[in-house]
């Protein structure tokens, strides 16, 4: 009798180990839904568009929807596109109590943020003022600028600069689709910016998905695969 309370009690550990590990290991699902970012894990309205657009005639969307490693945050794109002029902000919302937090509201993203491994830092790169420089590649260069922010809601730290080919084309008259294809890339490769550790983030090289490269606060952005 006491061997098999034991091995009950033993399996009982088991299962409920394999079901925090499970919870831990699969992230929230969040997506857009209409006008609404929603936690479809819980079914909470994470934040809506039509609170930031001034009429019907204005346009918006979210995209570049991210969860932070531990599940606690998500960070996000919001554009808005109206007779005001066109906001693009990036917005970090924590899960716990919901609150959310602004970060940028000149983040044209090109490229999604991104959290650290340990889930204490966001980043996020965009485009800054200097002129494209020319190389040998096919890619005129477009001048970056990461910013690192300390979660919640910490301050903007500049924390690394790179170049990334541009020109790969566009010209439709709808935003979004601008949006669409930096998410889902020209040739099947998403832009991608992923933190590989507090202190180094790999990106793509070119607007097309091809090339990565390793940035850090030390060094000029290094290739690690492909070419500019």
């Amino acid at each position: 009798m006491r061997n098999r309370l034991l091995v009950s009690i033993c399996l009982t550990v088991l299962l409920l180990t394999a079901a925090v590990t499970a919870a831990q290991s699969n992230p929230p699902v969040v997506g857009v839904r209409g006008s609404q970012l929603i936690d479809f894990s819980t079914g909470a309205v994470l934040d809506d568009y039509n609170n930031y657009i001034a009429s019907e005639d204005d346009i918006a969307f979210f995209n570049h929807v991210v969860t932070s490693p531990d599940s606690r945050y998500v960070a996000y794109a919001l554009s808005a596109f109206g007779l005001e002029g066109q906001t693009n902000a990036l917005n970090v919302v924590d899960r716990t109590n919901g609150s959310i937090a602004r970060l940028s509201d000149d983040a044209d993203l090109v490229y999604p943020p991104t959290f650290s491994p340990d889930a204490q830092f966001v980043y996020y790169a965009v485009p800054t003022e200097g002129d494209l420089t020319e190389t040998r590649s096919e890619f005129p260069q477009q001048p970056m600028q990461i910013f690192r922010h300390t979660l919640p809601a910490g301050p903007p730290e500049a924390f690394a600069t790179f170049t990334y080919g541009v020109g790969c084309g566009g010209g439709s008259p709808d935003p979004g689709d601008g949006y669409f294809t930096s998410e889902t890339g020209l040739n099947g490769n998403g832009m991608l910016l992923r933190a590989l550790t507090a202190d180094s983030l790999l990106h793509s090289v070119n607007c097309n998905g091809t090339g990565l490269a390793l940035a850090t606060p030390a060094a000029d952005s290094m290739i690690v695969e492909g070419r500019r």
